[in-house]
């Protein structure tokens, strides 16, 4: 029955001691928290302005892009354009050389044609 009494006193002291240690975790926890909210609002008007200066270098960024990609859009522009007219410019020469080509081949043919008869005879 002592035992039993010793057992049951280390039980609830064991219980007890845990019971108190959940409560000071728990309540460290929300100190914890607290603490983090108060900072956190402490640092939140310089967090607001790095914010604001990061979208301020974002926009200073985007526009340096925007120029740098016009001026090559620019330049490909400019290339298209050139390269548009000499491709113009070599279809007509070739679509000519294409004609002088044909005509070359009928001649051509009909001079096989009338030397093979020459050759027959």
């Amino acid at each position: 029955l002592a035992q039993a009494t010793r057992a049951d006193r280390s039980t609830k002291l064991i219980r007890s001691r845990s019971l108190s240690c959940e409560i000071m975790a728990r309540f460290l926890a929300i100190l914890l928290q607290g603490l983090l909210v108060v900072s956190t609002a402490d640092q939140g008007v310089p967090a607001v302005q790095k914010v604001i200066q990061m979208l301020g270098n974002m926009q200073a960024k985007v526009k340096e892009e925007r120029n740098a990609d016009e001026v090559a859009f620019a330049e490909f522009k400019t290339w298209c354009e050139m390269e548009s007219g000499d491709l113009k410019k070599q279809i007509s020469e070739n679509g000519q050389e294409i004609e002088r080509l044909g005509a070359s081949i009928g001649s051509l043919g009909s001079e096989i044609k009338t030397l093979g008869e020459e050759i027959g005879t």
